[in-house]
């Protein structure tokens, strides 16, 4: 499971972001990143399945970087991150989300980016009555902590009024919504299933209103 030495693997990675200090730790980066990550992952697929009443499978980011078009060419992410989605759903399904970056835990859930369809739909629905409910269960999530992705767009798609009352959402090409932790503490060990778990069920109202759009 997670513990101390996958968030101090991640902050000294963070500072010594090349392939020879990589080589050089490669034993702590598989046991306490790789193999820590991996058996979290699985173990909390399982926990969200329980609770959500249906199957889940866990990816795990690479932590490899492809550097082929980027300027930044550090060869490594220096950050923890997995997704977990139902095996069953739609391809544009939303997702549960989780990671450690260098000082934070990060949990989620969402979309970053809506196919063509969905968007349309997402926009349908949020000029519409179903608009309201999402803005309040979102203004709900905000005053107990969370936060909302950025919008995509500086002004309302057409045909919407760029004076409508959820105007702000319709700017969104996807939708997250996250709740952030400073340190890596709840996550670790055994009871760090159980403590991710219960925070992103905060955010279910959520997870729960862009199912909508694919089902």
């Amino acid at each position: 499971m997670l513990s101390q030495e996958t968030s101090r693997f991640i902050r000294d990675l963070a500072d010594n972001n090349d392939r020879d200090w990589f080589k050089a730790h490669e034993g702590r980066y598989k046991e306490h990143y790789k193999l820590a990550g991996e058996a979290f992952a699985e173990t909390l697929a399982a926990r969200l399945g329980e609770s959500l009443g249906s199957s889940f499978v866990a990816r795990n980011f690479r932590i490899f970087r492809d550097v082929r078009f980027s300027k930044d060419k550090t060869p490594y992410n220096p950050h923890l991150r997995i997704g977990f989605s139902r095996p069953d759903g739609p391809a544009d399904q939303p997702f549960l989300m989780t990671g450690l970056q260098r000082d934070t835990l990060t949990v989620g859930v969402g979309r970053f980016g809506f196919e063509k369809a969905t968007l349309e739909r997402f926009r349908q629905l949020v000029a519409g009555d179903e608009g309201d409910e999402l803005a309040a269960l979102l203004s709900r999530l905000v005053d107990d902590g969370a936060r909302l992705s950025e919008p995509d767009l500086k002004r309302v798609p057409a045909p919407y009024d760029k004076d409508h009352r959820h105007a702000d959402l319709l700017k969104h090409k996807g939708l997250a919504v996250w709740r952030d932790f400073e340190g890596h503490e709840l996550a670790y060990g055994e009871g760090g299933i159980a403590n991710v778990a219960a925070q992103l069920l905060k955010l279910r109202p959520a997870y729960d209103w862009l199912w909508r759009l694919v089902v």
